[in-house]
């Protein structure tokens, strides 16, 4: 008797270790599909490319919380235009082409899932070195953004920048 006491106990171990296992799994796959898509989202911004709306559910809204929290914002409700992002997007890309020493810097610091919705907190920050003027002017925020899964992929919902800060450094004369 002792030894089917023992057996069924390993048993019942063996099962809820295997259910904790699956779901981390789960909950790792989801991590690592927001972070490629977050990241495709960056690397579509910057490359002007329109399959950059494709990771934005219908309903995307996008708030402004960068000072004291009386003049926070709603930036858009919804999203602009393909033609519109595309328009801004190669605009923003050709500035940075003309200025290779600049410097782009974006770091997801948490992914938090839960069943089908998940929140992200990223930074990002922006150098941007000018030489005539002997100044370095500096960007850099938190943002979170929320996602949630939508037939079947993880589309983002709503970004919040927060705490944007900028600076300007102003070089030593000679």
């Amino acid at each position: 008797m002792s030894q089917f006491v023992v057996f069924v106990s390993t048993l019942a171990v063996m099962a809820m270790s295997g259910s904790i296992n699956a779901q981390e799994s789960n909950k790792d796959a989801a991590v690592q599909e927001i972070t490629r898509v977050l990241n495709d989202v960056w690397d579509k911004w910057d490359s002007a490319d329109p399959g950059h709306h494709a990771h934005f559910s219908d309903d995307m809204m996008r708030i402004r919380a960068h000072a004291d929290p009386v003049d926070w914002s709603i930036w858009s409700s919804s999203l602009m235009s393909k033609d519109k992002f595309v328009e801004n997007a190669e605009k923003q890309a050709a500035i940075w082409r003309d200025h290779p020493h600049w410097q782009k810097n974006r770091e997801i610091s948490n992914i938090v899932v839960n069943g089908d919705g998940a929140l992200v907190t990223a930074r990002q920050s922006f150098s941007m070195p000018d030489s005539t003027k002997k100044i370095t002017i500096n960007n850099a925020g938190t943002e979170v953004v929320l996602l949630r899964k939508i037939n079947g992929k993880w589309k983002l919902t709503h970004s919040l920048g927060v705490d944007w800060k900028q600076s300007i450094w102003h070089w030593d004369p000679e």
